[in-house]
């Protein structure tokens, strides 16, 4: 398993940082990350603000997923429940969601690496609550 540098050649600014930069983490392909690991889950969305949902662990997990962002006339807007129109629309639909897989190995990434700190235990504290 390659880390985001590895594979992208970004690396952090300080030891807590997290990637904002859209191209490097749509361009991450090698992934670890474990979305069943609820501490891990609460950390993401204390990190990022992205709430999590069983559609997102069908769009990170599943090696259909692309093929269904690209091709499922069941694929609407959330606000709407129109249908997303076939073409560029359905093409950003796939960019986000590789964005989204950046998101979720660059948060793992840290997530592993504090692990056994006392910073982690300010997130379980918030899972608590």
């Amino acid at each position: 398993m390659q880390t985001i540098e590895q594979q992208t050649g970004w690396s952090r600014g300080y030891p807590k940082m997290i990637c904002q930069n859209v191209d490097v983490l749509s361009a991450v392909n090698d992934y670890s990350f474990d979305v069943n690991n609820h501490e891990f889950i609460e950390y993401f969305r204390c990190r990022t603000g992205i709430v999590w949902d069983d559609h997102k662990v069908f769009l990170t997990t599943s090696d259909q997923a692309e093929h269904w962002l690209l091709n499922s006339p069941d694929f609407r807007y959330m606000a709407s429940q129109e249908p997303v129109e076939f073409g560029h629309a359905r093409d950003q639909e796939v960019f986000l969601n590789r964005i989204l897989k950046g998101k979720l190995q660059d948060c793992w990434e840290l997530f592993i690496t504090v692990e056994n700190s006392t910073w982690k235990h300010k997130y379980i504290n918030l899972m608590e609550n």
